[in-house]
C-alpha cells in the first residue's frame, strides 16, 4: 500500500481543487458574427488542475467506474441525487439571455462580464443558491 501513496496524494489534491458552481454563465455561439448567450448551468464539478501523471484509459476506466458505483451508493442514501436533480431542474427553468444583462455583456470586458454575472446570479439565484434551495424545499 505505500507505494501507492503517491496517487493518494494525487487524489487529495485533485479533490481539495475541485469546485461545484450552479449560477449563469456566459456562452458563445460561434456564428457569423458570434453570438453571446447568458444561461442557468450547473450544479457542475470542475478542477482548473491538470492532470499530473500518466493513467493510462483503463485504468482511469475502472477507477471512475469504482468510484461512481461508491459516490452513488452514497449519494442515494443520503438523498442528495435526488436534491442536486432538483436544482437542475430549477436552474433549467431560469430565464435564458435575460435583459438587461444580455446587452450589457457585448461591449464589456472580462471584469464587467463577471460583474454582470455575479449581480444577474444574486437576482435569479440568490447568496450561495439561497432563492434556489428555498424554492426546491433544501433550505
Amino acid at each position: 500500500m505505500a507505494d501507492l501513496g503517491w496517487l493518494v496524494e494525487l487524489r487529495n489534491w485533485y479533490v481539495h481543487d475541485c469546485g461545484i458552481y450552479a449560477g449563469y454563465r456566459v456562452d458563445v455561439e460561434w456564428t457569423e458574427p458570434p453570438q453571446l448567450h447568458l444561461r442557468a448551468v450547473g450544479p457542475e464539478v470542475s478542477t482548473s488542475g491538470v492532470p499530473l501523471a500518466g493513467i493510462d484509459a483503463a485504468t482511469i476506466k475502472t477507477y471512475s467506474a469504482d468510484l461512481a458505483r461508491l459516490l452513488g451508493s452514497l449519494l442515494d442514501r443520503n438523498d442528495w441525487s435526488t436534491a442536486w436533480r432538483s436544482i437542475q431542474k430549477r436552474l433549467a427553468h431560469l430565464p435564458a439571455d435575460p435583459e438587461p444583462e444580455l446587452s450589457q455583456i457585448g461591449p464589456a470586458g472580462a471584469e464587467l462580464i463577471h460583474e454582470i454575472v455575479t449581480v444577474l446570479n444574486a437576482r435569479f439565484l440568490g447568496d450561495g443558491l439561497g432563492k434556489i434551495l428555498s424554492q426546491c424545499g433544501l433550505a
